[in-house]
C-alpha cells in the first residue's frame, strides 16, 4: 500500500489549484490502472450500504461500518484506509491547500486536523443542492468510481450565488434556482476533485434520472478536530 500512497500523492501534488470561484482542483489518472480496477472490483453491494432513501447509500470507512462488508471487501477497504486515513496523506493533501489553509487558521496556528473517508453511491432522482459542506470540514475530496464516460454530467458542479453578497458558514442545502452554474467536474474514470471549504465553496450535483445509472465515489475528507470552534 506504500507503494499506492506515494503514487496518489505525486499525483495529487502535480494538481494545478484553480482560485475560482473558489480554490478547488480536477485531475484525471490518480490511481494507476490495475488500482483503479481493484477499487471498482470491491465495492460494496447496495445491502452493504447504509441507505435512507431509495436514492442515497453511505458507507463510512471506519471500524463501525465496515463490518458491514463481505471479508474480502472488508480487508481491501481495510488496507485503503490504512493509507488512505495516514498522517502521511493527510499532511501531503493539506501542504497543496497550505497558502489557504494558513489564511483559515491564522488565529489558530495550533490546530489538529483530523480525516474521514467513505463510499457512496447514488441513484436516478438524486440531486444535491448547492451547499459550503459543515462548518468544521477543511477539505474535500471526491473520487469519481464510474465504468466509464458515459454519464460525465453527473459530476461535482460549482456555483456562485445569484446575489453577490451571499454567504454560507455551512449546513444547509440550497435551491438551484438562487445559484448561477460556472463550472461542472466532469464524472469521468479515475478522477478527483479536491476542493477547499469556505463560506462561498458552492458546490452540488445537478438532478438526473437516467433509468439504471449509477454514481459511485469515493469521499475523502479532512476537518477540524475542534469542533467547539463551530458548534459551541
Amino acid at each position: 500500500m506504500q507503494n499506492i500512497l506515494s503514487q496518489v500523492i505525486e499525483r495529487i501534488l502535480s494538481a494545478q489549484i484553480e482560485i475560482e470561484p473558489f480554490p478547488h482542483f480536477v485531475l484525471d489518472n490518480v490511481f494507476l490502472d490495475q488500482t483503479y480496477r481493484d477499487i471498482l472490483d470491491h465495492l460494496p453491494n447496495d445491502a452493504e450500504f447504509i441507505s435512507p432513501d431509495p436514492f442515497r447509500f453511505g458507507l463510512n470507512l471506519n471500524a463501525q461500518q465496515l463490518v458491514r462488508l463481505k471479508p474480502e471487501n472488508r480487508a481491501f477497504w481495510q488496507r485503503t484506509c490504512d493509507w488512505l486515513l495516514s498522517e502521511e496523506f493527510t499532511n501531503a493533501v493539506a501542504s497543496k491547500f497550505y497558502p489557504f489553509l494558513k489564511l483559515r487558521f491564522f488565529d489558530n496556528p495550533d490546530t489538529v486536523l483530523k480525516s474521514a473517508a467513505s463510499l457512496g453511491r447514488s441513484k436516478s432522482g438524486f440531486l444535491l443542492g448547492p451547499h459550503t459542506d459543515m462548518p468544521h470540514r477543511v477539505l474535500t475530496l471526491v473520487f469519481y468510481l464510474p465504468e466509464n464516460d458515459q454519464n460525465w454530467e453527473a459530476g461535482t458542479s460549482l456555483y456562485v450565488p445569484r446575489d453577490g453578497s451571499f454567504t454560507c458558514s455551512g449546513g444547509p442545502h440550497y435551491g438551484f434556482e438562487n445559484f448561477q452554474k460556472v463550472a461542472t467536474a466532469r464524472f469521468l474514470p479515475n478522477a478527483v476533485v479536491g476542493f477547499m471549504k469556505s463560506e462561498t465553496s458552492f458546490h452540488g450535483v445537478e438532478p438526473w434520472n437516467e433509468p439504471g445509472f449509477i454514481r459511485n465515489s469515493l469521499q475523502y475528507e479532512i476537518h477540524d478536530s475542534d469542533r467547539s470552534r463551530y458548534y459551541g
